[in-house]
């Protein structure tokens, strides 16, 4: 197991690691920017790996190296608006990361609510200040939160949502594959709050 950083340059490092030093006949590797930095060897290598990434760039060319795990960032939107539809929610908000896989998500999932979103948001990757945003959310009192982003964002957005008595549950970015209605083992507590992301150690001890 090598810790990839969310890095393209410490997916390569690992990458590498892992080949020279192990007798490694596969890989899994998570996120966007550690798989894309690594899919050209990868590639050229011929090896195989398993990836954990919502990333538009896998939709495209390839020579079937790599295998994604999760449903392409369209499908993932897709997702969101199927648990919103199926659990009959009437004011959903959707806020993104300004990346092209976090608009891509965005729009399939605008693209297939029944309801009209209540707040639509973009929010820079380096953002750190959310005031705007949460009194948004906080006016309008959604029904569904889906919060197309991670790491300590997400983590930050959830923790001050609940200070400010925003209570309706929260998806996250990787979430929607947990609940066992949208293909995934483990529950979503519609009563209580969230499904964390598998990449946030934060959001995931909050989960726990």
């Amino acid at each position: 197991v090598e810790d990839n950083q969310f890095s393209g340059n410490a997916a390569v490092s690992a990458y590498r690691s892992l080949r020279e030093s192990h007798h490694v006949k596969s890989l899994i590797s998570f996120g966007g920017p550690a798989v894309l930095a690594v899919r050209p060897i990868v590639e050229s290598e011929k090896f195989p790996m398993l990836a954990l990434s919502a990333a538009v760039q896998l939709d495209k060319g390839g020579n079937g190296s790599i295998t994604r795990l999760w449903e392409s960032s369209k499908g993932l939107g897709t997702l969101f608006a199927e648990l919103s539809n199926q659990l009959e929610k009437k004011r959903p908000a959707v806020i993104s990361y300004e990346a092209e896989v976090g608009l891509e998500i965005r729009n399939a999932a605008k693209a297939k609510l029944q309801s009209a979103t209540v707040v639509d948001e973009v929010v820079n990757p380096s953002e750190t200040e959310f005031s705007g945003l949460l009194t948004k959310l906080r006016a309008t009192q959604p029904d569904l939160i889906f919060l197309n982003f991670v790491g300590g964002q997400a983590t930050a957005v959830f923790q001050k949502l609940r200070s400010l008595g925003v209570n309706a549950p929260v998806v996250f970015h990787s979430g929607l594959f947990f609940d066992p209605k949208v293909r995934s083992p483990y529950p979503l507590d519609y009563n209580g709050s969230y499904v964390a992301t598998v990449s946030d150690e934060g959001a995931q001890q909050l989960y726990d």
